[in-house]
């Protein structure tokens, strides 16, 4: 997230909170699939939300 930062691709300020907000999805998709399966589709979803945080203006 630095180097995108630093590369201009990411404009968030606050990596800490940006770095929170996608790690926690990332981690109930882990648990998710280990205790009862999650659907590809599901995994693509998530993933994409993931990304807008990433590239938006949210944590500015």
């Amino acid at each position: 997230m630095k180097f995108g930062q630093e590369s201009g691709a990411i404009s968030a300020r606050n990596l800490d909170n940006l770095a929170d907000s996608v790690m926690f999805p990332i981690e109930g998709l882990r648990s998710l699939a280990v205790s009862s399966g999650i659907s590809p589709e599901l995994v693509d979803r998530q993933l994409a939300v993931c990304k807008h945080m990433v590239y938006s203006n949210l944590f500015d």
